[in-house]
């Protein structure tokens, strides 16, 4: 069903979510303690009440009165918004898209003819039938004020299709929870043979609605910027969803088991064809607590798509939210994240490349050691990282099941020979984490946004555990545009080689319209004890150093 596009590399960054964050006030607050308190953020996402009443592609304007400054501003920080994209459509003739949506015959209805309504966030609502290409296209161009205004992407929530359940709280009256099953879905109509198909009942398109919502969105985002990537997220969809959007697990609550339960739902989406997805650091439901919240985001710290979100009436879980020692735990895990951006943006481009996912589960590459099958609560990070995270309240060690060859500890250097588990200690502001042996692993300076510096220097660390080598290529472009479609790309080649005695590394440079802006590499190169390290220029296209 085809490979994930790759994504702006903001998006590859920590986000930051509440339900809500009610002004733009309380936006620009928020923005400011991630900066003033040096907290790694790239972007702040804004749930339903930014919205007029829950009119979607709407604003409140009491609240928000100038979006498009507020954007402007923001993203002079280094912060993108994104806003929550709902499909239930409020019905109120004083409401441009039901207006719009009614008159040109674009909302669902049921297989008599008559027009469907559900409930959403504004009571009784009317939903856009996005398996016509018609109905997507003014979708996706009801964003494109949105896009104006400087939004940077797009949050599709609610589009299982999900029925609010406003009606049931305020009633208490039992509401369906998704689409009758006898809503039509016309699909290319009489053009049965057609790229739409045949119309279909509600009843077989279900799992297709949040996956024609994504692509609605993503369509609609390029159209407004061609040579641009968008970027969507979706709660729902189906085979294909990893062409248009992102995906995340919806809403998790602030429980120890979740934690477990994220690895085992993004590994199961990863192993799926969906490699971009990830699991609300803290929980969205209920309370978390500092320490919970710290073994969140270090599982989320390597999961692909990374944001700390919960809802309006729990406490804040913000990374500042407990105080000490939970605040530096949170920064340290997220920087981790961005100081290997180097590496995971290379995973994400291979994913783009052959579909291959971002997280593995240890099978992926240890087939042959029966040991890792039944091994749910670590994942791999492409083949040279291996994560465990600490997923039972008060933990301060876990097993940890390592599979063959030598992996390394990364907050030690200590070396454990694989093949069997280990009791590994994890302090609150750590976590188990190895680096495979004979691997090269690249960093960048901290940053406290993807793009607030050029990767220079580029750290290039080869963790060496014996005679041999090891080789490792980078892949970089500009981040944002699609000019590496057309070659504006870079690649570089790192091979260390032990010897005995001798320590070499060359360092190859490859690219044509797209060139790094980078001055040095600093080359980084662990032998058991010993650690040798030299600065080499930038730009040579090929060099050999001896260490």
């Amino acid at each position: 069903t085809g490979h994930m596009p790759l994504p702006p590399r903001w998006a590859l960054g920590h986000h930051q979510g509440r339900w809500s964050y009610y002004t733009e006030q309380e936006v620009r607050e928020v923005a400011a303690r991630f900066r003033e308190r040096h907290h790694a953020c790239d972007s702040i996402w804004l749930d339903i009440d930014h919205m007029d009443d829950y009119r979607t592609f709407t604003w409140k304007k009491s609240a928000f009165p100038d979006p498009a400054r507020m954007t402007k501003d923001l993203l002079e920080q280094g912060f993108h918004i994104v806003p929550v994209i709902n499909p239930g459509i409020k019905i109120d003739q004083n409401y441009f898209v039901y207006r719009q949506g009614l008159k040109r015959g674009y909302l669902c209805r049921k297989e008599g003819g008559d027009l469907y309504m559900g409930t959403g966030w504004p009571d009784d609502c009317t939903f856009a039938d996005y398996s016509r290409a018609d109905v997507r296209m003014w979708w996706g161009d009801l964003f494109q004020n949105f896009l104006k205004q400087g939004v940077a992407g797009s949050w599709n929530d609610m589009n299982e299709p999900s029925q609010a359940t406003m009606e049931e709280k305020k009633y208490h009256k039992p509401t369906r929870k998704t689409f009758d099953e006898d809503v039509l879905h016309l699909g290319g109509g009489e053009r049965i043979t057609g790229p739409g198909g045949p119309s279909t009942s509600h009843k077989f398109f279900h799992n297709a609605y949040g996956l024609q919502m994504a692509r609605a969105m993503r369509e609609g985002t390029q159209r407004f910027s061609p040579d641009q990537r968008p970027f969507v997220l979706s709660r729902s969809g189906t085979a294909g969803i990893q062409r248009y959007a992102a995906m995340w697990t919806g809403d998790n609550s602030s429980w120890w088991e979740h934690i477990s339960l994220a690895m085992r739902m993004c590994l199961s989406l990863s192993m799926s064809g969906l490699p971009f997805v990830g699991s609300d650091i803290g929980g969205f439901w209920e309370n978390c607590t500092g320490e919970l919240l710290v073994r969140f985001a270090q599982l989320g710290a390597f999961l692909p798509f990374c944001r700390n979100h919960n809802a309006t009436h729990d406490i804040p879980q913000e990374p500042w939210a407990f105080g000490e020692p939970y605040e530096s735990a949170y920064r340290l895990a997220i920087e981790q994240r961005y100081r290997l951006l180097p590496y995971l943006y290379t995973l994400f481009h291979e994913t783009s490349l052959n579909g291959s996912p971002i997280i593995r589960p240890l099978y992926y590459h240890y087939a042959q050691d029966p040991s890792v099958y039944t091994v749910e609560d670590a994942f791999l990070i492409g083949e040279t990282l291996l994560s465990a995270p600490i997923h039972k309240q008060g933990a301060t060690s876990r097993q940890v099941y390592l599979p063959e060859g030598t992996w390394i500890h990364y907050w030690n250097n200590k070396p454990y020979e694989g093949g069997r588990a280990y009791e590994i200690e994890a302090p609150l502001e750590q976590w188990p984490l190895f680096i495979h042996g004979n691997s090269i692993l690249p960093r960048g300076p901290m940053m406290q946004y993807v793009e607030q510096h050029p990767t220079d220097p580029l750290t290039l660390t080869c963790y060496m555990t014996g005679d041999g080598q090891a080789t490792y290529t980078l892949y970089e472009d500009d981040g944002a545009s699609l000019a590496y479609q057309r070659g504006a790309f870079a690649q570089t080649t790192i091979t260390c080689r032990v010897a005995g005695e001798t320590t070499e590394v060359t360092i190859e440079e490859q690219y044509s319209t797209y060139r790094p802006p980078r001055e040095r590499y600093e080359v980084v190169v662990h032998r058991g004890e010993r650690t040798l390290q030299q600065r080499v220029q930038a730009g040579q296209g090929k060099v050999t150093i001896q260490l």
